[in-house]
């Protein structure tokens, strides 16, 4: 396989060093990302900015490449995934490339469910590091559908070089539950990404469109997707 790494920042140098198998491309500001320089690549991985990102769809939809990407912020994934489907493209999209997120989703998706028979109280708090642009996280976004709260507020913090942790309590008049996961080595997304351009890679069937990283995971582990 001939991956094309769009980016090689904080998480993109982790996609760079764990590749030990397939050749890889880097593309950068010091290597444009151009259709003669994507041609003959089978799959791309983004974690550019969702800025950069943005401007760079038009181009990476015509060079026909499959994309993985953990490019987050201001993408407009609706979007995108109309114009996939008009073009017969097929892309992974995820917020999170935690492979264990996957359980995670289904612990929240029980949890949710709490509502509809008792006195509950929801709360959500995610941490990132003060870079980090968007907030909410798409990761926190994505936990709130998965819990199924309509009206949950999430409490957003940016300090240090926190690689990302998300929290939700429940709280009712006699018990207190509480689920957390902490991502704390970039190289945990740089692994799953490079196992999803593998999965694209091997011919797995995807439909044209978006495809969430936690629906492929979900394919491969033979459980209920997001649809």
């Amino acid at each position: 396989m001939r991956l094309a790494l769009l980016g090689n920042g904080k998480t993109g140098a982790h996609v760079q060093s764990l590749n030990q198998k397939h050749e890889l491309t880097v593309f950068n500001r010091s290597n444009p990302i151009t259709l003669e320089g994507l041609k003959d690549h089978d799959v791309a991985i983004s974690f550019l900015p969702g800025d950069v990102f943005n401007q760079q769809i038009e181009l990476l939809v015509g060079s026909g490449i499959s994309v993985v990407s953990g490019s987050t912020g201001d993408v407009d994934l609706t979007a995108l995934d109309k114009l996939l489907k008009k073009k017969n493209r097929s892309w992974v999209h995820g917020n999170n490339f935690s492979i264990a997120m996957t359980a995670v989703r289904a612990a929240l998706g029980a949890l949710g469910s709490l509502q509809k028979i008792g006195d509950f109280q929801f709360s959500m708090e995610e941490i990132h590091h003060q870079l980090k642009m968007d907030a909410p996280s798409g990761t926190a976004k994505s936990w709130k559908q998965w819990l199924g709260v309509k009206d949950l507020e999430i409490k957003s913090l940016r300090q240090g070089d926190i690689v990302g942790v998300h929290s939700v309590s429940i709280l009712s008049k006699f018990e207190k539950i509480e689920l957390r996961h902490e991502a704390y080595d970039r190289r945990l997304f740089a692994e799953g990404a490079l196992w999803a351009a593998e999965r694209v890679f091997e011919g797995r069937e995807l439909p044209s469109g978006l495809t969430s990283f936690q629906d492929l995971i979900a394919q491969a582990l033979d459980l209920k997707g997001d649809k």
